[in-house]
């Protein structure tokens, strides 16, 4: 990485707090928070042509073909109909409207797995796509892996 942010969140309880309608959305409003100040760091996303978000505690064993994504779409691992949430690959433009997430957490509830794929398809009204990357076989979070 060119820049990276490390951050005790502890110190936006409050402010997430005061953002979340019940405490269960505070583990997702908190993740969105820190995909809005990791796109945040990028200083010229016109730079790159796919903006990769990815959760830091994940394991992966299949290889992701860039190649592959449209460039005008955002993916989304497989899982649920598209409400996966372990990546999402877009452009650039799309990555600026994306990192607002965190911000619509007051009229979009941040419940798991539903609440990014209504963000993208009715706050954005963009597309969002499963790509071929299955959430549980091709990806897992490490702390589930038994070795």
């Amino acid at each position: 990485p060119k820049k990276y942010l490390y951050e005790d969140n502890t110190s936006y309880n409050n402010e997430i707090s005061n953002l979340i309608s019940k405490p269960e959305y505070f583990a997702a409003a908190s993740r969105a928070l820190s995909i809005k100040k990791s796109i945040e760091l990028i200083d010229d996303l016109s730079f790159y042509d796919l903006i990769v978000v990815y959760r830091p505690d994940l394991w992966l064993n299949k290889d992701i073909n860039l190649n592959n994504y449209n460039l005008d779409q955002i993916y989304v691992n497989k899982f649920s109909e598209c409400n996966g949430d372990f990546h999402f690959i877009m452009n650039p433009r799309l990555a600026y409207k994306f990192k607002n997430l965190y911000d619509s957490a007051k009229e979009n509830s941040p419940e798991n797995h539903v609440w990014i794929k209504r963000y993208i398809k009715n706050i954005l009204k963009e597309d969002i796509i499963e790509d071929d990357i299955v959430a549980g076989i091709d990806q897992e979070v490490i702390r589930k892996l038994k070795l």
